[in-house]
């Protein structure tokens, strides 16, 4: 799997992150320069209007930042009032790839969750991201898992729309949504998931 490093200005739907480390910064293709972000920093979330903070889930590689504290990457949740809680989920050039064997030599802990966390505050999370250019903020598409659950959600600016999981059901299909909140046409559907990736994360 991989999992990308989260910086300040990062966003989970409503959820922001406002600390990062001054001298550990990372710049775009845009020009743009943002400090990186580390576990249980500050975030800040306009839904439920409250103060939070970068909650790890999943593995990991061992090693920290001059603070002390682990890499923030995508798939890590806002620890908020929200429930269930915001995943942030990004795409940038600065990663790590976590593989079966790192995560066979990696504690139960660390392989699955924080240590600090119960196994009732974990949560998995499926992401898609639109490769092509342009940019389809507010597209809508549904989510159709092997439980027989369906869940709606719209891309963000990044082009990006993921889904919290309370189990580790799979993702079976998924459709997008036109804007009557019908089904979009086949051949509709099936060019913009021609230009789709996904990416998840759940319990180790």
């Amino acid at each position: 799997m991989q999992r990308y490093f989260l910086a300040k200005g990062d966003r989970a739907g409503a959820a922001v992150i406002v600390e990062g480390l001054p001298t550990s910064t990372y710049q775009g293709a845009d020009g743009v320069r943002v400090e990186l972000s580390t576990v249980y920093m500050k975030t800040w979330c306009d839904a439920c209007k409250k103060d939070g903070y970068i909650s790890p889930r999943g593995p990991r590689h061992a090693g920290t930042a001059e603070n002390g504290r682990q890499r923030a990457l995508s798939g890590d949740v806002n620890a908020c009032g929200c429930n269930p809680p915001p995943v942030f989920q990004v795409v940038r050039t600065m990663s790590e790839t976590i593989g079966d064997g790192d995560i066979a030599r990696m504690s139960p802990a660390v392989a699955r969750f924080s240590a600090e966390d119960s196994s009732e505050d974990a949560w998995h999370w499926i992401g898609f991201s639109l490769r092509d250019e342009g940019s389809y903020e507010g597209m809508r598409c549904a989510a159709h898992f092997a439980d027989g659950s369906l869940e709606t959600g719209a891309f963000d600016a990044q082009n990006t729309v993921s889904f919290a999981r309370p189990n580790g059901s799979p993702c079976t299909k998924v459709e997008v949504l036109s804007d009557g909140q019908g089904w979009a046409t086949g051949s509709a559907t099936e060019s913009l998931l021609s230009t789709m990736s996904f990416s998840s994360m759940g319990d180790a």
